[in-house]
């Protein structure tokens, strides 16, 4: 009876450096996908903070917003027809500060289908709380 002989499984990567040699890196690999575990991240700090004063968003009533937490007050005190302003068929402008200034895509794509003022709410609430 012959045994099959393991096959010295050997990764070379070129670096600045030189060549790095890596055994057994495949196995490894292989274990870490099977038992991987799936973590929910905190909600990043870079999203809640405050923008500068050229990048703030004017409402209609007057109102300045620098950061989301800002926005979520705002939208639970304000009214029907300053959201309409803001939100209607033509424009969400909620959605593009909070893609193109605060830079959280996700939370934008959830704002851009939120047509009333408590949606708006829980779209942020929700990714607040992730």
């Amino acid at each position: 009876m012959s045994k099959k002989k393991r096959r010295n499984t050997t990764i070379k990567r070129r670096t600045k450096k030189g060549i790095i040699k890596r055994r057994g890196r495949q196995k490894k690999d292989k274990i870490r996908k099977r038992f991987r575990i799936k973590v929910k991240k905190p909600y990043p700090r870079k999203y809640l903070r405050n923008v500068s004063p050229e990048n703030s968003l004017w409402i209609i009533n007057g109102d300045i917003i620098k950061s989301i937490r800002e926005l979520l007050k705002e939208l639970k005190i304000m009214n029907d027809e300053a959201f309409r302003y803001h939100v209607n068929k033509e424009k969400n402008d909620f959605a593009k500060w909070v893609r193109e200034v605060i830079g959280d895509r996700q939370l934008a794509a959830g704002l851009k289908k939120a047509k009333t003022r408590d949606r708006a709410v829980k779209a942020i609430n929700s990714r607040i709380k992730q």
